[in-house]
């Protein structure tokens, strides 16, 4: 199967700093915390007698690989590991036992879930500052568009004019004031908004 090591690019020889030691386990999709001291993944149990999975679990583990915890998330199961909202609080994308994709905030010390929208293809996280670009719908009586928010304010997302999914979103790095939308395809700088 496979675990998690970090290495140093700065050292010579020294052996990888292994995270996480699973045997039957699959550890997928490492994400840095801001500050560093710890990492988000996903682990995928198997199960001993056979290669059949099990559901896939939202871990962090602390950097020295001492501290382990995979996070119970109700009825949602984690997909896709977006990146960190805040130093503790991690987005993805998660599906509910509809198949629904949903786009979720974690918070890896209580488990505490938000849901935030119900997310139509990719979406894109500036790291750290919790902004979110996605093609979704906060309800399911809204249709499907672009929007832009933060992950502490959904309720407040800005639509942009854009027609059908874009094929490529960038937030930039952003204050609490601003942030900057770009289209990639084609290079388009579509709005500066102000929360």
């Amino acid at each position: 199967m496979s675990n998690l090591a970090i290495i140093d690019p700065q050292s010579t020889g020294t052996a990888p700093v292994r995270l996480t030691r699973g045997s039957n386990s699959r550890d997928t999709q490492p994400f840095w915390s801001p500050d560093g001291s710890r990492v988000a993944f996903i682990r995928t149990m198997f199960s001993t007698d056979s290669r059949e999975s099990v559901r896939p679990t939202l871990c962090v583990v602390s950097v020295d690989g001492q501290h382990e915890e995979c996070l119970r998330t109700r009825s949602l199961t984690p997909q896709h590991i977006a990146g960190w909202a805040s130093a503790l609080d991690v987005i993805g994308r998660f599906v509910d036992t509809a198949g629904v994709p949903r786009i979720v905030v974690v918070n890896t010390e209580t488990g505490q879930q938000r849901e935030l929208a119900e997310a139509l293809g990719t979406f894109f996280v500036s790291h750290a500052t919790g902004w979110i670009a996605c093609y979704c719908r906060r309800s399911t009586a809204e249709p499907f568009q672009t929007l832009v928010f933060s992950s502490e304010r959904p309720e407040r997302a800005v639509r942009l004019e854009i027609t059908g999914p874009p094929a490529q979103l960038m937030l930039a790095p952003a204050t609490a004031y601003s942030v900057t939308f770009h289209e990639l395809d084609p290079l388009l700088l579509t709005s500066l908004i102000h929360p």
